[in-house]
């Protein structure tokens, strides 16, 4: 979904894959998160048929990344017509500056996971 008209974004499964990981990828940053920190992705595809179009501009999307993450793909009725829906669950960087292994200064755990859920909606 375009944030700015929250409309639909619409296109091939290519133009609608390659948005929707730009905007989880624009997420993770603010969660100061990397693709690199991605460990799992959940796609659902409108139509099966379209995988391996959809895996193509994902391994090029994720080509920077030294292991691919984790991934389930399944067929979905989605919302409006949309072709593809992605969530994905990233491991948040420990702070340089928390001496503790797993606790943050600022109060957040290290090691918990930052949640991607329907970023082509968001």
């Amino acid at each position: 979904m375009d944030p700015k008209s929250a409309q639909p974004v619409r296109g091939t499964i290519e133009e609608e894959t390659l948005f929707t990981f730009n905007q989880v990828r624009k997420i993770l940053e603010a969660a100061g998160c990397t693709l690199n920190d991605v460990v799992k992705s959940t796609v659902h595809l409108a139509d099966i048929e379209e995988f391996d179009r959809f895996n193509a501009t994902y391994k090029e999307f994720f080509k920077a990344v030294a292991v691919l993450p984790a991934r389930t793909t399944v067929q979905s009725i989605l919302w409006n017509s949309i072709k593809v829906e992605i969530d994905v669950v990233a491991r948040k960087p420990k702070c340089a500056e928390c001496p503790l292994e797993n606790i943050c200064h600022a109060g957040d755990k290290t090691w918990s996971t930052v949640e991607i859920h329907n970023a082509a909606k968001l």
